[in-house]
């Protein structure tokens, strides 16, 4: 199992969003698709941050307005990301180096293919 290719286990494919997408609208949209986190890409579809349920809880801690927010203003930026071609035992070896839960999946040219999150490699170790 942990030489697996992360695309055996990734989901796909993942909602994206822009940095001027609202807040308000994209927790919206993850609440529709019951997803915690998106991928936040520039105009050539290149990641530029990650956007997850807990940055969105952070902005309720802080009283900001979501109405009012974009992505942009809270996504998490500098995101560690891995090939489809990785193994299982890569993306969860950098999942918890990195204390993440989700790591987009990405091509050679940094288009996103997927999502593997903690939940993904919890399923792939109870088969």
């Amino acid at each position: 199992m942990a030489d697996q290719p992360v695309s055996d286990v990734m989901t796909a494919p993942v909602l994206t969003v822009a940095p001027t997408d609202r807040t308000s609208d994209v927790v919206r949209a993850m609440a529709r698709e019951d997803i915690k986190s998106v991928v936040v890409i520039t105009e050539e579809c290149a990641v530029e941050g990650i956007f997850t349920a807990t940055d969105y809880m952070e902005l309720g801690v802080a009283a900001q307005d979501t109405s009012a927010t974009t992505v942009g203003d809270c996504m998490t930026t500098g995101v560690e990301t891995v090939a489809p071609t990785a193994s299982v035992a890569t993306a969860a070896q950098r999942m918890v180096s990195n204390d993440i839960s989700h790591l987009p999946v990405v091509d050679s040219d940094d288009r996103v293919t997927g999502m593997v999150s903690s939940t993904d490699l919890t399923a792939c170790l109870a088969v």
